[in-house]
């Protein structure tokens, strides 16, 4: 933003750094939708590089080219940055080797994935065949017993085969965000070893999580059981298709994902908790990030979910130390370290998108709120902030969802009103419930009693949503102008209450 000084404008110190993040975002948005070879082309990178030094020699201390000249080699930066994970394979990457059956040993690397008819799980491969050294990550996938687990040494023959898109899906590119370039299907051979590989920490967090997961199981029957542990572990995996579609129709499909709309919801019902029980507002973000990073850690930090708690960690502490006109500018912030340290999630990543869109939705409508309502009671302004973080989170992921799963839901606003207030109680419910589970095995069912019945209000709301007269819409086609326009106008009208707000100072 311009400012008068001397009467001379001048751009401050953070705004030129913003103006940096935003050409290096842009450049990594350019880069990861330009053809490989063109993203690869570093005479381009040297030929901007070059006419960016001969005009700061030639404009000399002119301090406006000199920004400009600043922005042009952030934007640089971001375009080369982003080259760097374009992967090309070499004798010692376990891709160079795709197409052919190879005999390969390595340790478990993540938490594998198990469905009722396929397990899958990542390989981090050291060697191949006759001890042959090699790196890479592999993604198998195989029968659903024997069961593997993570830091588990692994010994298996199998076809190596280069990840293709699926139906349209960018599979390839979004397995390449995590580094991932070889898929092997059912392989053969398979040996278990022993390890001591595996990180001590990540594989205590895992047992937690495992633990409680066989506790809902115990607890719980059938749906009731998936979606607990969607809504609670970030377990999808027993959700069936037909439960997805009622929950993609009601516009609910957030409580079963942790990603920042997830994250968001949760942020807003801590903060109503923890104001309701008389928690001093100067120590609030401090128990809020606390207790987000151990809910991270109890789920077994998955990468979504350590994005989201991170972008509503840096929200919440901006607010706290009176910085909420500062918000959106500390989301990019942060949304520019993220993509400095992985280019590809920009693109590739639909957990960031909605995470980013989701918490710069709450980021823009808390300070119109705390505006609103400075003047009302505490109680009243805090089911305020609890409904409002919803809706915007919903509003700015709207066009994204409708883009990435063909679905809009009319009926969202309604269902999620309805449902949004029960969640604390689910979330409190179902961690006593698992508590008192572990001291009292035998009274599960009765324990899990009260869990139930909150699921099934869930449930109930969703199938109502989902089957009432004009509740959604499938999209076979989203154009990408409407995206375009669509976050045009949230710009235009977030300004024009923005400046609204100002005048009435």
């Amino acid at each position: 933003m311009k400012m008068k000084k001397g009467g001379r404008f001048y751009l401050s110190k953070a705004n030129i750094f913003f103006g940096s993040c935003l050409a290096f975002i842009f450049a990594v948005g350019i880069a990861s939708y330009l053809p490989r070879a063109l993203a690869r082309a570093e005479i381009f990178l040297f030929a901007g590089l070059v006419i960016l030094i001969v005009v700061a020699i030639l404009t000399g201390k002119k301090k406006r080219m000199r920004i400009i000249v600043l922005w042009g080699l952030f934007f640089i930066f971001g375009f080369w940055r982003f080259s760097q994970t374009i992967f090309i394979p070499v004798p010692s990457d376990l891709a160079f080797y795709n197409g052919n059956i190879k005999t390969l040993t390595g340790v478990i690397s993540a938490e594998p994935e198990r469905k009722e008819k396929v397990q899958k799980f990542i390989i981090s491969v050291d060697s191949m065949d006759k001890n042959q050294p090699v790196t890479g990550k592999l993604l198998v996938f195989t029968k659903p017993y024997p069961q593997y687990d993570y830091g588990e040494a692994i010994s298996l023959v199998c076809e190596l085969n280069t990840p293709e898109p699926i139906e349209g899906f960018a599979y390839d590119r979004y397995l390449a965000k995590d580094k991932i370039y070889s898929v092997c299907y059912y392989p053969r051979g398979v040996k278990i070893k022993a390890s001591e590989q595996e990180n001590a920490v990540v594989a205590a967090m895992l047992k937690i999580k495992d633990k409680a997961r066989k506790e809902i199981d115990r607890g719980l029957a059938g749906q009731e059981a998936e979606i607990i542990k969607a809504m609670i572990l970030g377990d999808k995996t027993g959700i069936d298709s037909g439960l997805r579609e009622v929950f993609a129709g009601a516009g609910i499909s957030h409580i079963i994902a942790i990603s920042g709309l997830h994250m968001g919801i949760i942020t807003g019902l801590l903060i109503f908790i923890l104001l309701y029980f008389g928690i001093s507002r100067r120590y609030l973000h401090v128990f809020v990030i606390f207790l987000l990073a151990g809910y991270v850690l109890m789920i077994g930090a998955p990468a979504s979910a350590v994005r989201s708690a991170i972008m509503c960690s840096m929200v919440l502490w901006a607010l706290s130390h009176g910085r909420s006109g500062s918000l959106v500018r500390i989301l990019l912030y942060v949304a520019w370290l993220m993509l400095l340290i992985n280019p590809r999630l920009l693109r590739d990543d639909i957990g960031f998108q909605l995470s980013f869109l989701a918490v710069l939705g709450i980021a823009t409508v808390m300070p119109f709120i705390n505006s609103i309502f400075s003047e009302t009671s505490t109680k009243l302004k805090n089911i305020a902030l609890l409904l409002f973080v919803s809706l915007a989170a919903q509003i700015f992921t709207l066009p994204l969802v409708a883009l990435q799963f063909g679905i809009v839901s009319f009926v969202s606003p309604i269902s999620n009103l309805l449902i949004i207030w029960i969640l604390p109680f689910v979330m409190i419910f179902t961690i006593l419930a698992i508590f008192f589970t572990f001291l009292l095995p035998t009274w599960s069912t009765f324990l899990f009693l009260p869990v139930k019945f909150t699921v099934n209000y869930i449930m109930l709301i969703a199938e109502k949503a989902f089957n009432a007269p004009f509740a959604y819409a499938k999209i076979d086609y989203f154009p990408l102008i409407i995206f375009f326009f669509y976050y045009l106008f949230l710009i235009f009208i977030w300004l024009k209450i923005k400046f609204k707000l100002a005048r009435n100072l």
